[in-house]
């Protein structure tokens, strides 16, 4: 509601802010699952007996492509390309009300 009252350029700020916050958590998931394969690359699990730091190579491969991924939009806010309508990353569907239960 906040941001839908904002203008332009409020809203890139927004926006602008989300993003950065949201590279601040791929890259703490990124330096965790990284950090935690290392410590687990000799432990291996009891029964497939392979390394338990497999485990944590998914995290590092979403923190690495989601962060390329927002990096890619934050440039593209920055340059300009995104139009007023993208600004907002979310729209309410105003088809139902809340708390219809039909």
């Amino acid at each position: 509601m906040l941001v839908g009252r904002l203008g332009p350029a409020g809203k890139k700020i927004c926006m602008g802010l989300s993003q950065l916050l949201m590279l601040l958590c791929c890259w703490l998931l990124f330096k965790g699952a990284y950090e935690q394969a290392i410590i687990n690359w000799s432990s291996t699990s009891a029964v497939m007996e392979v390394s338990l730091s497999w485990v944590y190579f998914p995290g590092i491969i979403f923190a690495v492509l989601a962060g390329l991924m927002i990096a890619i939009d934050f440039f593209k806010l920055i340059t300009g390309q995104i139009s007023n309508a993208e600004l907002m990353m979310f729209q309410e569907s105003e088809e139902a009300p809340h708390g219809d239960k039909h």
